[in-house]
């Protein structure tokens, strides 16, 4: 696999933050997002560094659009932002879940896929690329 690092001129600062924007390959066998509605971390998905970002935490990670189109990108948090204090905190986080869906009907990664829903578990998503923005420092 190719070494992963930011584009050029990233990142770089506003203000006090810094941003990156930087691609992102996906992992060699997908596992699907288990969401528990108010419940924090999530499980599955693919993750994503703040190193693959020359970041050292994330503020925030933003989703996109894979290069060919073929699948849509999701970034969510691993840890929540509200602790059990119940205090609005912004934590930083090191690693966000990447959640992968189909934007076409066919046969993508080895797995047949489904328009609008997640990529199907163990699709080989190292042949798709995203390109991510990401803010922290």
């Amino acid at each position: 696999m190719a070494a992963r690092r930011p584009l050029g001129n990233y990142p770089s600062s506003v203000g006090a933050v810094m941003q990156s924007i930087f691609p992102h390959l996906g992992p060699t066998s997908y596992v699907q997002v288990s969401i528990t509605p108010g419940t924090v971390p999530i499980t599955g998905g693919d993750t994503v560094n703040a190193g693959e970002a020359g970041l050292k935490n994330f503020d925030k990670v933003e989703g996109g659009t894979t290069d060919d189109g073929a699948f849509s990108v999701s970034a969510i948090p691993i840890s929540p932002s509200n602790p059990s204090t119940g205090v609005l905190s912004g934590i930083p986080k090191t690693t966000y879940r990447l959640k992968w869906v189909a934007n076409k009907t066919a046969t993508m990664g080895g797995q047949a896929q489904t328009a609008g829903s997640e990529a199907v578990a163990g699709t080989n998503l190292t042949g798709f690329c995203v390109r991510l923005a990401a803010y922290g420092i």
